[in-house]
């Protein structure tokens, strides 16, 4: 079924039918940066292994943006749930098995600090195309065509068929509308520079803001199905 917006069952569905994919570590990864971290595919594209992990290997619980990829320029804060990390191990180990790491070097878990880390079918960085025309404030845009086709073809291999990649941000500042997040907030975690972009982000998705109590019960009732 084709959505305009991702909710979180839908990016659960998602991560059960990646296992079955041919990189279910790094298809994984994917699902988790576009949807639970609201990453754009320009900024998944531009990242690096030490701008979300540590030199003694750990992952960072929050990082910067970098500004050359950050959505419209503008550096913010991003937070990584410890849930996050196991699967972050899992992409890791892949990386090993595709032979990525280097040997001599002891820090970023074997990899160079400017390490691209996400990865595509043939084991290089997704290609990022500049654009004809130049962002505001003399920064650079891109295509990110390669990384759109890959997460299209996940949806496209799921009951999502038909959605597009702009679902997975969409969704996310959907899911922190419903959350009751002040659009302060919302601005600060996704990069929005203006109230009134937030609004007319959150209008044109509007089909779903009335199903927000539902979302939250629906929480509730899964917590309490846990115990």
């Amino acid at each position: 079924m084709q959505k305009n917006y991702f909710k979180a069952e839908d990016l659960a569905d998602l991560l059960r039918n990646s296992a079955q994919s041919k990189f279910p570590e790094r298809d994984a990864i994917l699902i988790l940066f576009c949807g639970a971290l609201g990453l754009t595919r320009q900024e998944i594209s531009g990242l690096t292994i030490s701008d979300i992990m540590n030199s003694d290997g750990t992952w960072k619980d929050a990082w910067i943006t970098d500004k050359r990829y950050a959505y419209k320029g503008v550096e913010r804060k991003v937070f990584m749930p410890p849930a996050i990390f196991t699967y972050l191990d899992q992409y890791v180990e892949w990386l090993y098995q595709l032979g990525l790491s280097v040997d001599n070097v002891s820090s970023y878990r074997g990899f160079k600090s400017d390490f691209i880390f996400i990865r595509n079918d043939n084991k290089t960085p997704f290609s990022l195309l500049k654009r004809n025309h130049s962002r505001a404030e003399g920064l650079t845009s891109y295509h990110t065509r390669a990384l759109d086709d890959k997460l299209e073809n996940l949806l496209n291999n799921s009951s999502l068929i038909g959605s597009t990649a702009a679902a997975f941000r969409d969704g996310y500042i959907m899911q922190l509308n419903a959350l009751g997040l002040p659009i302060t907030k919302i601005m600060a975690l996704t990069g929005f520079k203006t109230r009134n972009s937030v609004k007319k982000k959150i209008e044109r998705l509007s089909c779903g803001v009335d199903e927000a109590s539902t979302l939250i019960l629906d929480s509730i009732n899964q917590y309490k199905h846990d115990e």
